[in-house]
């Protein structure tokens, strides 16, 4: 299963941290971790091109991805994030068991 926590500060997303294998086929032909991987990585490569002070992590079936200044209150920076939000829920919504998205404030 993908765990997926977003990061949030007073209702504004700041990143998130996403983990695991979907187990919904074979690595290589998962559908849900390839949708998965493709939002997110899209995101953290935006939020790299645009200059985002983001702290960004890598690993075997892990990618974090944090802003570590104000610069999460940049409206644009909001709607990149946002994009990585309403992409995994709209995958949640459809493959909800093998995916799970939680949210923890800070």
């Amino acid at each position: 299963m993908i765990t997926i926590t977003f990061f949030k500060r007073q209702g504004e997303l700041l990143g998130f941290d996403s983990s695991g294998h979907a187990g919904y086929a074979d690595p290589g032909e998962d559908i849900v971790c390839a949708g998965v991987s493709a939002i997110l990585y899209a995101v953290a490569n935006t939020l790299s091109e645009r200059g985002a002070n983001a702290y960004i992590e890598e690993g075997d079936n892990r990618l974090r991805v944090k802003i570590v200044d104000m610069s999460y209150q940049d409206p644009a920076i909001q709607a990149v994030l946002r994009v990585a939000w309403t992409g995994v829920i709209g995958i949640e919504e459809e493959y909800g068991k093998f995916l799970k998205i939680k949210s923890k404030e800070e």
